[in-house]
């Protein structure tokens, strides 16, 4: 939060002091840091230059990114593009399988689906929460949901059940290291417990 005071400084002079420091942070929106680490995506909200009496800078959560004509197209978790990239954030989890024909930064996605980017956002917090990074969310035409790891393709059907579902893969994943093949956890509940693992070097046999 910066504190000026209205009083004794001109409109002009607190724009330029405001403009100074928000730069300075890399808040504005057309001088994004290629370092995910340092990252940030800006939301300003309320400014009153006739009486200034602080700023207030929040950020707001990446739930994914689409490729569109060779970039990389960061998504909020409204599904409203918020920051555009060549660089591939590595704790962004790539998402495939949705259809559109144009992206227009800071409006929402055009995809068809109610609570598709609400689904997204479940999985990328529910990945945080069990230490998971998939690097890809895959939706097919039905909308079911395929997460890859490495050379594990996860299924996990249409969202539910996350944090069981999640908590298997946790545990199971180590055990397919190296491995390459499809995990199948579309019906696996607590108690179902129903997975069963399909390698690639099986199929066509």
């Amino acid at each position: 939060m910066y504190m000026l005071s209205s009083e004794s400084s001109s409109k002009a002079a607190i724009i330029a002091l405001i403009c100074s420091s928000v730069s300075s942070l890399n808040l504005l929106p057309d001088s994004y840091s290629s370092d995910a680490s340092t990252r940030r995506t800006p939301l300003l909200l309320w400014l009153n230059t006739t009486r200034v009496t602080g700023i207030a800078v929040y950020e707001k959560s990446l739930a994914g990114d689409v490729s569109y004509l060779g970039s990389h197209m960061y998504f909020d978790k409204d599904g409203t593009v918020v920051e555009s990239s060549d660089v591939s954030m590595s704790d962004v989890p790539q998402v495939t399988g949705l259809h559109f024909d144009y992206v227009v930064m800071y409006e929402k996605l055009p995809v068809e689906g109610n609570g598709l980017f609400s689904t997204i956002l479940d999985i990328t917090q529910t990945l945080s929460k069990f230490e998971l990074t998939a690097d890809q969310i895959f939706f097919d035409q039905n909308k079911d949901i395929t997460l890859y790891f490495g050379g594990v393709r996860v299924q996990i059907g249409a969202g539910d059940n996350l944090d069981d579902k999640f908590a298997k893969i946790q545990s199971i994943l180590p055990e397919l290291e190296g491995k390459k093949g499809v995990l199948h956890m579309a019906d696996y509940t607590s108690d179902s417990r129903n997975i069963t693992f399909e390698s690639d070097d099986n199929l066509g046999q």
